[in-house]
C-alpha cells in the first residue's frame, strides 16, 4: 500500500505541475514551463503577423487619406475648368469682343459684309 500512494503523490505533482496558477504568472515561472517554451516560435510568428496587420491598417487609413484629398482637389479643379470654360465663352462672343475694342479704342471696325473666298485652279 505504501507504493501505491507514492505513483499518487508523483501523479498529483506531475498533473500540479502542467497547470498554470495565478502564482505562477505573477512571478513569471510559467514562462520557463517546458509547454510554453515549446510554443514560444509560434507566439513569436503569431507576434510578427499582429505587427504587419497593424502597419497594414496604419498603411490603408493613409492611402485611403491621399485618395479622399486627391478626390476632393479633382472635385475642385474639376469646377474651376468649368467656371473658367465658360468666362472664356462669354468674353469670346463677338458682342463682346466689339466692347473690349470699343473700350481700349483699338481702331478696328467691324466686318459689314462676309470675307471673300479665294480659290485657286491648279494646273
Amino acid at each position: 500500500m505504501a507504493k501505491d500512494k507514492s505513483k499518487n503523490t508523483e501523479f498529483v505533482e506531475e498533473s500540479s505541475k502542467s497547470f498554470i496558477n495565478t502564482k505562477d504568472i505573477l512571478n513569471g515561472t510559467f514562462l520557463t514551463k517546458e509547454i510554453i517554451v515549446n510554443q514560444f516560435p509560434f507566439v513569436l510568428f503569431l507576434t510578427f503577423l499582429a505587427i504587419i496587420n497593424i502597419w497594414n491598417g496604419y498603411n490603408t487609413k493613409k492611402i485611403l487619406g491621399e485618395t479622399k484629398k486627391a478626390e476632393n482637389e479633382l472635385k475642385q479643379l474639376r469646377s474651376e475648368q468649368i467656371a473658367i470654360s465658360s468666362e472664356l465663352m462669354i468674353k469670346s462672343r463677338q458682342s463682346s469682343v466689339i466692347d473690349i475694342v470699343n473700350e481700349f479704342n483699338l481702331e478696328l471696325k467691324e466686318l459689314v459684309v462676309p470675307p471673300n473666298e479665294i480659290m485657286i485652279k491648279e494646273k
